[in-house]
């Protein structure tokens, strides 16, 4: 608990926080075949795991189901409306402790930003590098 109130406070110390938690975590033990024998190597379990996922698995027959809920295509979204207000408040419920996004952006950044004076302002048209 020590370590969260530092980090509140210290962005570098949450970081090398979540990155050491974050390291590989130690290989999978030993598993039984249906033999009961032990395996021990990585690329036997990993065929293992492949032997027994490929089992339960369900062939597709090609068939789609027949789906009453679909809707026709004039109902569909065609505008999507952002404000300044919605994008912040959106923010502001984002969770620190999340992981990252699909762009691989930490949400307390994005709280960190809202806060500053950033928002809300364009850059500057020399002050953008574009390689």
């Amino acid at each position: 608990m020590k370590v969260r109130s530092r980090a509140a406070n210290n962005t570098g110390t949450f970081y090398y926080y979540v990155n050491k938690r974050l390291s590989r975590r130690p290989n999978i033990s030993s598993l039984g075949d249906a033999g009961s024998n032990v395996v021990v190597a990585d690329a036997d379990k990993a065929n293992l795991f492949n032997r027994y996922f490929a089992s339960v698995g369900v062939v597709d027959n090609g068939c789609s189901p027949h789906c009453s809920t679909v809707t026709n295509h004039l109902h569909c979204l065609d505008t999507v409306l952002f404000t300044e207000k919605n994008v912040s408040d959106a923010i502001d419920k984002l969770k620190c402790n999340l992981s990252y996004g699909p762009y691989e952006l930490p949400p307390m950044m994005f709280k960190h930003l809202i806060s500053s004076s950033a928002i809300g302002t364009a850059p500057d048209k020399d002050s953008v590098f574009f390689p």
